[in-house]
């Protein structure tokens, strides 16, 4: 609604305001005002799509693990995303040791996935720590958004299905926090958001009352 607002006043009230008051009599301005801001704002927008054509072209080149990785980094949102994948990554191998695979079958499975999906490239990196010798537990720190609590689970040493139990544990405890976090993030930016809304009518009421002051001025 503000934006139809918006569009009316620069398309229709605007141009109304301006033929009114073209005969009246009005101060001359060295510096037309009115046109630097055109420019300006046209070149910072200029500036920004420069700006975010060099990120995305940047981002195109990078695999899906790296993009996931500065998701779980993020400024409010990264924390969000960490829990979300909390939740997406023990519940999928929650489901992946209740059907009766290893660590070393579930590569084996996670081989079949599209190339550029997530699990398929945790499942390609986990197979080159088994078969390096390694443990999992290098997985886990090198990932912000794999579970730390994931290596206490393999490391207890107990079957698989019991892994499976407390594994679909953790992730319904992991989605109940993922719901809090985002309460409490909505709590955050209804508040913003109004104060957005409130700045942004304030403007267009300054936009029609100060194109009519000014006719007024020129015509006393």
């Amino acid at each position: 609604m503000l934006i139809i607002i918006m569009l009316g006043i620069k398309f229709w009230l605007k141009p109304t305001i301006n033929n009114f008051g073209e005969d009246s009599v009005r101060t001359p301005s060295i510096i037309n005002w009115t046109v630097v801001g055109e420019y300006s704002l046209i070149l910072v927008a200029l500036i920004i799509v420069l700006y975010v054509l060099k990120i995305l072209r940047w981002w195109s080149k990078q695999e899906t693990i790296t993009r996931h990785h500065w998701y779980s980094q993020l400024l409010i949102i990264g924390k969000i995303y960490r829990q979300y994948s909390y939740y997406y990554l023990s519940f999928n191998l929650s489901l992946l040791l209740k059907s009766g695979l290893d660590l070393k079958q579930i590569c084996s499975f996670l081989n079949e996935f599209d190339k550029q999906s997530l699990l398929y490239q945790l499942g390609q990196q986990l197979r080159e720590l088994l078969d390096a010798g390694s443990m999992p537990d290098e997985l886990v720190k090198k990932y912000p958004f794999i579970p730390p609590e994931l290596k206490l689970f393999l490391n207890k040493g107990e079957t698989l299905e019991n892994i499976s139990n407390e594994l679909a544990v953790y992730s319904e405890v992991s989605y109940r926090k993922l719901l809090k976090l985002i309460d409490k993030l909505i709590e955050l930016v209804q508040p913003i958001l109004f104060i957005v809304i409130a700045i942004i009518i304030v403007g267009t009421y300054l936009t029609i009352l100060l194109p009519i002051y000014q006719t007024l001025g020129g015509l006393y």
